[in-house]
C-alpha cells in the first residue's frame, strides 16, 4: 500500500498490520503499526497511549507498545503493540471486527506536526466450534462436542432397552459397573455376594 502525503504540514501516517486470530485460547493479539513522514517521526511521541481497539460491540479497551523498531529510514518507524483478550483469552464468544484507530495529538513528526486520528486498520477473531465426533457402544454417532466440554469425560452412554448397568459386588462394596445384556444373564453368576 503506499501512502500519499496531501501538505507538508501533516503529520505521519500510520497503518497497521495484524493477523486473524483463529485458535482458542490466544491470550492477546500481537501487531504492528508502521508510521511514515516526509521528515523524521518524533520516536519519543510513539507511547502506549496512541491507539485503541474497537471491539464488534462498540467498547474500546487499551493497547500497550511492546518495542519499537530502529531502521535506516528515520521517516518510517515501526512499533509492535500488545492487545490483551476480553476475558484473558480469545474464544467463540470474541469473534468479530476489531479496529484499530489511531488517536489524535499522540504520533508527531520532528516538527510538531500530529498524525489525524482514524481508523489504520482491522483484525478479524474468528474461531470455529470445535467439532469432536465419539461412537457409543451401539456404534451410532454422538452430537458434536465443544469447547470445554471436549475436555470433560463423556460419561456414561445411552444404552439400548436390552441392556442395563449392573453393579460387580467386590470385598469392599461394588467393585465395577458393567453393561449386561438381558438375553445373556445368568443371575446367579452376577447375584453372588449381593
Amino acid at each position: 500500500m503506499e501512502l500519499a502525503r496531501l501538505f507538508s504540514s501533516a503529520g505521519p501516517v500510520a497503518v497497521a498490520h495484524a493477523r486473524r486470530i483463529t485458535q482458542a485460547g490466544t491470550t492477546a493479539c500481537r501487531f504492528t503499526v508502521t508510521y511514515r513522514d516526509d521528515g523524521q517521526v518524533d520516536r519519543s511521541t510513539i507511547d502506549s497511549d496512541d491507539l485503541r481497539v474497537v471491539l464488534p460491540d462498540g467498547s474500546t479497551r487499551k493497547v500497550r507498545l511492546v518495542d519499537i523498531a530502529t531502521t535506516s529510514d528515520s521517516g518510517i518507524r515501526v512499533a509492535t503493540y500488545r492487545f490483551p483478550a476480553p476475558g484473558g483469552t480469545f474464544d467463540r464468544s470474541d469473534n468479530g471486527v476489531y479496529t484499530i484507530r489511531l488517536r489524535g495529538h499522540e504520533v508527531a513528526d520532528t516538527k510538531g506536526h500530529f498524525a489525524a486520528p482514524r481508523a489504520i486498520g482491522t483484525f478479524t477473531v474468528r474461531i470455529a466450534k470445535l467439532a469432536q465426533s465419539t461412537q457409543t457402544a451401539q456404534g451410532r454417532q454422538s452430537r458434536p462436542v465443544s469447547g470445554r466440554e471436549a475436555a470433560k469425560p463423556l460419561g456414561l452412554l445411552p444404552f439400548e432397552k436390552h441392556t442395563q448397568l449392573r453393579s460387580v459386588p467386590g470385598r469392599d462394596g461394588p467393585a465395577l459397573i458393567g453393561v449386561i445384556d438381558d438375553s445373556d444373564r445368568d443371575p446367579a453368576r452376577y447375584d453372588q455376594g449381593a
